[in-house]
């Protein structure tokens, strides 16, 4: 079962400590909700046998510090509807720069120290060659006659 990042109460002190009657415990669960799934999409890809994290003693403190800032900005979003709610400021502080963390994770151009060397590569040993099984007709399907030469050849080596 998938828990939420971060704590409600770091996300609390984020927002300046307001009262339940300004932010409710639920509006908070809610954007802590919004950014943990949010995470999981981009984390997925790169880390596919440890993500969603299941004990919050799992999670890498760098997700806890982006699940609040994300939760921050979905909670500002909601609590400030209309065509243009928040500031320009708002926005990347709380959204933009974390999503551009969250990509370079994603693309491999950075790691998740407490997940290092757990990071899953999928690599096709034939993406040399053409398709056989393609979106074309069965009778269409033929195998690659550099793949049938290259068996061949590693056959008779």
């Amino acid at each position: 079962m998938a828990i939420n990042y971060s704590s409600s109460g770091d996300v609390r002190e984020i927002l300046g400590t307001p009262s339940e009657a300004e932010v409710s415990a639920t509006k908070i669960d809610l954007g802590r909700r919004k950014a943990s799934r949010l995470i999981d999409t981009y984390l997925e890809k790169p880390y596919p046998g440890q993500i969603p994290f299941t004990a919050s003693g799992d999670v890498p403190s760098i997700v806890n510090e982006i699940a609040s800032d994300l939760s921050v900005y979905f909670i500002k979003r909601d609590l400030h509807p209309g065509p243009n709610p928040l500031s320009d400021t708002i926005k990347e502080e709380y959204y933009d720069k974390n999503i551009e963390v969250l990509q370079q994770i994603r693309d491999g151009e950075l790691e998740i120290p407490e997940l290092a060397g757990k990071q899953s590569s999928i690599l096709a040993n034939r993406s040399e060659y053409h398709p056989i099984c393609d979106v074309d007709n069965i009778e269409n399907h033929n195998i690659d006659t550099n793949l049938l030469s290259d068996i061949n050849d590693a056959r008779n080596d």
